[in-house]
């Protein structure tokens, strides 16, 4: 069926003009494919693309209106019925002088006011789902032949999934900012589910009373009858109200907003109702300084690390595990403090803070104990301060919607701020007199640390007697939520328990006892066919009543399997490319000092100003991926970052010379790594399963522990290539360069290899075409039929290039990989 036709006969009537127009937005979308490919007919194109845009802006304004009209309306009218029930069993159901056959029509008349209470709520439920539905195929229509609109800064923007392969893809629209709290109201629809409860509530309520009435008055068997067929009605207007919310959520649930920012900072989850935004600018401040200042430190080392186990005696190829300390304290220290957050989000704080400041102390203080022990000691000090997963979750968890961009750039800022300014202290500090005071030496090794312990101290000052514990305000609104959603499963699994008969023990109990008291108030027992519709009545139905229990239930597919299937190997990429960028990325990093030092004659105030620009470039770099990722599909970002980190590494493994060359290469493997952290991070927020996206485990946690994983395994990389081919001596300098980077390469090919290997699941942002031409072809294909697709033709003619080799055997997934990004 069309889902234009669908719409007209499943729309409630009364309201067919608040419905999304799907047959209208169709054909303006045809209007846009008839001159998409005529050539001067470009004004007209774009001319009609804003006509649709500007179409569909409209009808999800007015649906956003309807909706809200409606479920305050509807809302309004349950809390007076339930006002009025509350009333009339406190009134005139405990009135003894009324007779039970009006109080019996009294409750009656109050169902049948529920029963059409819940036909609203279906109607209107039914209305999210299907606008729902309506909005997200006709973008993806548009998405696959028209491209997607760039997200306009002010703007609203839709973010749209695919119901069962997790693939999703941004939609811009001129719908204003303001309009998010609307569209989140609508896909939540709160207030209907409040609603339901409530009439759910009053009906078991209303049906106790009724019980009790049937009971003691024996009604006739017409009354019961009456009774009876009213019970069927509203049980199946319940299952049809729970079936319709069901339907819903999970359409609503595939239209969302989401920045970019958003995604680079690792937040996953949605932001928090504003009762639960508790977040304070203060506590925003303290936690991206938190985040930033752990960078700071990490990268503070490693420009003057070399002279610092030179004065040790040391050789200078246990510099990779002098940095890679950290690293070893940070992935067990980040599940702790994730875990630690469930209770508070000051402690853990106040503990990185006091971590850190202990690990600059006892760093400086190594150089005059000339301990490599205290060295290592310090480095895990300061790796037990990365509180960053702290830092993430304090913005998933408590920063407001309207607030959350500022708060995801602000944390991304921070950290790349971090990373630059941390080497930059060896350049004011370089020429800073050897001071001895006491037998402690100040000098340009160790002031840096010391300048660190006191910037840290301030912050521990700050987080101990301003910092706002936010739990103190009540429990998150994810703790909430999947509380209430426990609750709710445990009430309709009751509900289905006591229907079915999987509950008669506690549902006959009841009844029994009421037959008990008629067998001693009139001497006489029931007959068995009045007993059997006193139990229908009441709604027990033992195992062998009623058609429906005849029918076994429907076996269910393994949601392991399905999860495994579609979610785990998309995901598992995502984390090695974030494994693998960092891999890349501290290799270059660590290996600095064997060129500039050991080459160039290099002082640690040069290598911390090149490490600060390659920090800052963090900056820009993210910017212009936020503006691919809106054009390009992740997974053609990813496959670009890792050639352009494939080819820094040629340019590194020449030894050094020319310098150039080298400086060449590590900017494009510097700046490849971030173009592949970013994109890696926008994948994985369209791949991941829902069941990570919020809690203690989840995949901001999973981004953090792969990342800092992929340092540790530079670090150690870098420190075991060095030790092996005593890269302290010049002669060896392009043997380490070669083993080093060739590594890496190695690394980048296997994970490149397995991205091409599930190519057809990392739908990151494209839409698979019908058909693909076949590899053969690829060089006649016009340029009007490519419509500009520059990057598939650069990555199609270096697979043509090297086909020839093991390519060959990947043949199939290249072409789909390359031809349908």
């Amino acid at each position: 069926m069309r889902f234009s036709s669908k719409i007209e006969k499943e729309r409630h009537e009364p309201w067919a003009a608040h419905y999304l127009n799907y047959a209208l937005l169709k054909r303006k979308q045809h209007d846009i494919e008839d001159v998409q490919d005529k050539p001067g007919h470009e004004h007209v194109f774009e001319a009609r693309k804003h006509i649709f845009q500007g179409e569909l802006d409209s009808q999800i304004q007015q649906m956003l209106v309807f909706y809200a009209s409606k479920s305050d309306e509807i809302f309004n009218s349950v809390k007076e019925l339930e006002n009025e029930i509350n009333h009339e069993e406190n009134t005139t159901l405990q009135d003894e002088e009324l007779p039970d056959a009006e109080k019996v029509d009294l409750i009656t008349s109050l169902i049948e006011k529920l029963q059409d209470q819940g036909r609203r709520i279906v109607h209107l439920t039914r209305f999210v789902s299907l606008n729902m539905q309506g909005i997200r195929k006709i973008l993806k229509k548009y998405a696959k032949h028209q491209g997607t609109m760039e997200p306009q800064k002010g703007y609203l923007a839709l973010e749209i999934e695919h119901p069962h392969e997790g693939h999703k893809f941004m939609q811009g629209t001129f719908l204003p900012e303001s309009l998010s709290k609307e569209l989140n109201d609508l896909l939540e629809h709160k207030q209907l589910v409040t609603a339901t409860q409530i009439i759910k509530t009053s009906y078991s309520e209303l049906r106790r009373y009724r019980a009790e009435l049937v009971l003691h008055s024996q009604p006739d068997l017409g009354n019961l009858e009456s009774l009876d067929g009213n019970s069927e009605t509203i049980e199946a207007i319940f299952d049809e109200m729970d079936s319709t919310e069901v339907h819903a959520r999970r359409n609503a649930g595939l239209v969302h907003s989401k920045t970019f920012a958003d995604k680079l900072a690792g937040l996953f989850n949605p932001p928090p109702e504003d009762e639960a935004a508790v977040a304070t600018p203060l506590g925003l401040y303290l936690n991206c300084a938190s985040a930033g200042l752990y960078m700071a430190n990490y990268q503070l080392v490693i420009p003057t690390v070399s002279k610092f186990l030179q004065h040790m005696g040391v050789d200078q190829s246990a510099a990779g595990l002098v940095i890679g300390c950290c690293d070893i304290a940070s992935i067990p220290v980040t599940v702790a403090y994730s875990v630690w957050t469930n209770y508070s989000y000051k402690s853990p704080v106040i503990c990185s803070a006091i971590a850190c400041i202990l690990g600059n102390i006892i760093y400086s203080a190594s150089y005059d104990f000339r301990s490599l022990t205290m060295l290592f000691a310090a480095r895990l000090a300061t790796g037990l301060g990365s509180a960053r997963a702290v830092n993430r979750r304090y913005i998933a968890d408590f920063v407001s919607k309207k607030d959350r961009t500022k708060a995801s750039g602000a944390f991304v800022s921070a950290n790349a701020v971090g990373m630059a300014l941390g080497p930059l202290l060896a350049l004011p500090l370089g020429k800073f007199p050897d001071l001895h005071f006491h037998g402690w030496t100040f000098n340009g090794l160790t002031m840096a640390s010391y300048i660190m312990a006191i910037i840290w101290a301030s912050l521990l000052f700050f987080t101990i007697f301003f910092f706002e514990e936010p739990l103190k305000h009540g429990p998150r609104m994810s703790d909430i939520e999947e509380a209430q959603k426990k609750a709710g499963r445990a009430k309709d699994e009751q509900r289905r328990a006591q229907r079915t008969g999987e509950g008669s023990a506690s549902a006959q109990q009841p009844l029994l006892n009421g037959d008990a008291d008629v067998e001693q108030g009139g001497g006489q027992e029931r007959s068995s066919e009045e007993t059997r519709m006193l139990r229908r009545s009441l709604s027990w139905r033992p195992e062998s009543a009623g058609p429906s229990d005849s029918k076994k239930p429907k076996k269910q597919p393994s949601t392991l399997k399905g999860i495994m299937s579609s979610t785990i190997p998309p995901t598992l990429a995502t984390v090695l490319t974030l494994w693998v960028s960092q891999v890349v990325r501290q290799a270059y990093v660590d290996g600095l000092p064997a060129f500039t030092e050991t080459l160039y004659g290099w002082q640690p105030g040069a290598v911390g100003i090149l490490l600060t620009i390659w920090g800052f470039s963090t900056l820009p770099v993210n910017w212009v991926v936020g503006k691919l990722s809106s054009k390009v599909p992740d997974r053609v970002l990813i496959t670009g970052a890792i050639i352009a980190c494939g080819a820094g590494c040629v340019g590194l493994a020449m030894g050094g010379y020319p310098i150039w060359l080298y400086l060449l290469g590590g900017f494009l493997a510097y700046v490849g790594s971030l173009v592949l952290e970013g994109a890696s991070m926008s994948m994985m927020s369209k791949v991941i399963h829902p069941s990570l996206a919020k809690g203690t485990f989840n995949a901001g946690l999973l981004a953090t522990e792969s990342g800092t994983t992929g340092r540790l395994c530079g670090n150690l990389l870098e420190s075991g290539v060095s030790k092996a081919t005593h890269a302290s001596d010049p002669d060896n300098i392009v043997k380490f360069a070669v083993t080093c980077y060739a590594a890496v390469g190695v690394l980048l090919t296997l994970v490149q290899l397995l991205v091409f290997g599930i190519w057809r699941r990392l739908k990151g942002g494209g839409l698979e075409p019908s058909s693909a031409p076949d590899l053969g072809s690829i060089f006649t294909v016009s340029g009007s039929a490519w419509n500009g697709n520059w990057e598939s033709i650069v990555l199609l003619t270096i697979v043509r290039l090297l086909s020839d080799g093991i390519w060959r055997r990947l043949k199939g997934n290249l072409e789909l990989a390359l031809l349908a990004p």
